[in-house]
């Protein structure tokens, strides 16, 4: 699951691009604390930026800077009510927070996930009924049209 959610963070973010002049102008604290606050593992938030600014561009970011940012970002990211947010929204959790963090995290994280999931068992419930709605009709329909060519033949 991890490596489709670092597949989904890059190609979502890789597909943003990245100007030399951004690079030069970025507050490298902020951007970590933004990959943080987006529930990113740090040493994606370093790759996407060392691809984007170092390797493409040759601006050397600050790594310092990003985990510095990073990590006040967990500050905020770990929060009982933002792991109830988050649960409540169907995201996933890469395991990015604290242990000492992370264990009201996921008591949230997980009744949130929870109601989640309830809800979206009760509208794919509410899906299937509507589908058997439609098949029970277009069964009605058939037996119509078959009793329709049965009463022309016999004529």
């Amino acid at each position: 699951m991890k490596q489709f959610l670092f597949v989904s963070v890059i190609f979502f973010v890789g597909c943003a691009t990245v100007s030399k002049d951004e690079c030069v102008k970025f507050n490298w604290k902020q951007q970590g604390f933004k990959g943080a606050m987006r529930g990113e593992i740090l040493s994606d938030t370093n790759e996407y930026y060392h691809n984007k600014c170092t390797i493409q561009h040759g601006v050397v970011i600050n790594g310092e800077q990003l985990k510095s940012g990073y990590e006040q970002g967990l500050k905020r990211y770990c929060t009982p009510q933002n792991a109830l947010e988050l649960g409540l929204s169907g995201r996933e959790y890469e395991g990015i927070c604290p242990i000492k963090m992370e264990k009201k995290f996921l008591s949230q994280f997980k009744d949130g996930s929870n109601s989640f999931l309830k809800s979206r068992v009760k509208s794919l419930e509410s899906d299937i009924d509507d589908k058997d709605d439609e098949i029970n009709n277009l069964k009605d329909k058939i037996s119509d049209l078959e009793d329709r060519i049965s009463e022309l033949e016999s004529r």
